[in-house]
């Protein structure tokens, strides 16, 4: 990610071959989380969602650690090409080339581990 005014890198995003197909992906769309509309009121967005073809896929990562992985979604026929995110962060959209629409939860490790009991 770079910052548009000084032209610095401001953060890397890493994207690692999928390990279902070993392919690389070529990104086609990318969003960041829609900020403000949480019940803290914070103003940098928590997840960034990304979607490509090559390796079909769409991953979520946490601006909040390192931009880190953490959930994916592999194995698909065609390439995502649009992701949209819900305006409370806890759910994003997205869509490609198979004429899907898929719609995901995002939910914290600790929010899983509690329904899972």
């Amino acid at each position: 990610m770079w910052d548009f005014k000084s032209g610095n890198k401001i953060s890397s995003v890493e994207w690692f071959k999928s390990e279902l197909s070993g392919q690389s992906c070529m990104l086609y769309a990318a969003q960041f989380s829609k900020f403000g509309q949480t019940p803290n009121f914070t103003n940098a967005p928590k997840f960034i969602a990304a979607g490509g073809s090559g390796a079909n896929e769409a991953r979520v990562f946490d601006c909040n650690n390192g931009n880190s992985c953490i959930g994916s979604i592999t194995g698909l026929s065609r390439g995502i090409f649009t992701v949209d995110w819900s305006s409370c962060e806890d759910k994003f959209a997205c869509a490609g080339g198979d004429a899907s629409i898929r719609i995901v939860n995002v939910l914290k490790k600790k929010n899983a581990e509690k329904l899972a009991v």
